[in-house]
């Protein structure tokens, strides 16, 4: 019975997320459009990476030039 009391004195204080208290509310367009803006230039710029990958000659070239097999052209 002493547990049942504790809970309804209890729920009232209870808050779904506690960090909400130190929010300012929704997010401003400015906020949104820079999130968008972020979000495209990371998605932009890993699809550039990955299709626009050097060829095999330039890799290979550049593998034996910091390995030291192959010195670089002066």
């Amino acid at each position: 019975m002493a547990d049942l009391d504790l809970t309804e004195r209890e729920d009232p204080k209870l808050q779904a997320d506690p960090l909400l208290v130190f929010s300012d509310g929704r997010a401003s367009f400015g906020q949104k459009l820079f999130t968008g803006i972020a979000a495209i230039v990371v998605v932009g710029g890993t699809l550039y990476g990955l299709t626009h990958q050097r060829g095999d000659a330039q890799r290979d070239k550049a593998i034996r030039a910091v390995s030291g097999l192959v010195l670089p052209d002066r």
